[in-house]
């Protein structure tokens, strides 16, 4: 059988004193009306602000430390410290004896080249654009010499063609006499 089955919805005194502190209210508790006001009963304002402030602070903290977590013991692949250990390393300045203002400016025109130029040591294949327009007319020119130089072997070739005797001439006959010679001649006949 059931031991906590209560005829009602609240449920019935603990057994066990419940040691846990009583959980957060999501809101603060209303102004009581006029008549049932105890002096100790009031909203206080100040103090319910600075409940609210602390409870931002702590969520603000949890979250820096989400977002920068790893940072002093994760060492990203690639990298030799980790990032903490970095930007540590770009916070010091490297000339003590160099003005504040002009350090703060080389150190921010710095970070903006080398936030912007982190592939130096790579070729750069934007910076030299060939002019497309005169490969183009280059290409045209080109096809159209090799356009005029196949009209010439064809013409060549038609030459050619005009200058070889037809097989039913009679040099065509004669080269296929000799033919027929060497052929007897190779069979000892």
């Amino acid at each position: 059988m059931v031991s906590s089955i209560s005829p009602t919805l609240l449920p019935p005194p603990q057994i066990f004193p419940f040691l846990l502190p009583k959980p957060h209210q999501p809101h603060a508790t209303p102004i009581p009306r006029h008549g049932q006001v105890k002096f100790n009963e009031r909203r206080d304002l100040k103090e319910e602000a600075d409940i609210l402030s602390d409870e931002e602070l702590e969520i603000e903290e949890l979250m820096t430390e989400i977002k920068t977590y790893g940072h002093n013991f994760l060492i990203p692949l690639g990298k030799q410290m980790t990032l903490d250990e970095e930007s540590a390393d770009a916070a010091e300045p490297s000339e003590p004896g160099t003005s504040d203002s002009n350090s703060q400016t080389q150190s921010a025109s710095q970070a903006e080249e080398a936030a912007t130029d982190l592939d130096a040591d790579m070729q750069d294949l934007d910076a030299e654009v060939p002019d497309l327009d005169a490969s183009t007319q280059d290409l045209d020119a080109s096809v159209q010499d090799l356009d005029a130089s196949v009209q010439d072997l064809d013409a060549s070739v038609q030459d050619l063609d005009a200058d070889i005797p037809n097989e039913d001439s009679e040099a065509s006959v004669v080269t296929d006499q000799s033919f027929a010679d060497d052929e007897r001649i190779d069979r000892g006949l």
